[in-house]
């Protein structure tokens, strides 16, 4: 690690096409420009794991919001997902979280009707049953998935009265 912190990843003579945080932030998925994706330690900068299973470059890589599974895709067509068995600290479902406040803010700015203007959000916030979902989903895509949903319910309607 260098004096600011970031640590640097020696990544030989192949180019990274895409790359992902595993949900607790400890590992790094690169899928890249030879057909492989690889397995990073965050901390150390080491390389842990390397799979070959594209013809081509490796153009998306994800882990799922469980870390449970991985995904890879290539320019060859093919999808891969893998079963990860590794030594994951799953978070214990939990009904809130202070990392996911700036994924609910910006949904309920979202979901605020315009003002006449047409450019300012003025109004009390309005979401469907389906925009909640989504919502969820996405919290799921951001590392959150397993906040409850009925916690993440109660906070966005919290929230959504103190921008009365």
């Amino acid at each position: 690690m260098n004096g600011q912190g970031v640590v640097t990843f020696d990544v030989d003579r192949y180019a990274i096409f895409s790359g992902c945080f595993s949900p607790d932030s400890r590992f790094i998925l690169s899928g890249d420009d030879d057909g492989t994706v690889r397995v990073w330690d965050v901390l150390s900068g080491q390389m842990l794991r390397k799979l070959r299973h594209h013809t081509g470059k490796v153009t998306t890589v994800n882990f799922s919001p469980d870390g449970c599974y991985m995904i890879s895709g290539g320019d060859d067509g093919i999808v891969n997902v893998w079963a990860l068995d590794w030594d994951y600290d799953f978070p214990a479902p939990a009904d809130w979280d202070e990392g996911a406040r700036p994924y609910l803010d910006i949904f309920l700015t979202l979901h605020t009707p315009y003002g006449p203007d047409g450019l300012s959000r003025i109004g009390k916030p309005k979401w469907t049953e389906e925009d909640f979902q989504k919502l969820l989903q996405e919290l799921g895509y951001r590392g959150y998935g397993w906040l409850r949903p009925e916690g993440v319910r109660r906070e966005l309607e919290k929230m959504a009265k103190e921008r009365r």
